[in-house]
Order: C-alpha cells, then structure tokens, then sequence
C-alpha cells in the first residue's frame, strides 16, 4: 500500500510508477 503525502515530492519515474499501478 502506498501512502500519499503531499508534502513529499516525488521524482517523475515515481510518480509515472504510482499512475501506472493506480489506474
């Protein structure tokens, strides 16, 4: 489970990963 935390910025690749798993 991945947690979501705004605060954080997280890098392209993570954030294409967590897309990619989310959809």
């Amino acid at each position: 489970v991945l947690e979501i935390r705004p605060t954080i910025k997280w890098d392209k690749g993570k954030a294409l990963e967590f897309l990619l798993e989310s959809l």
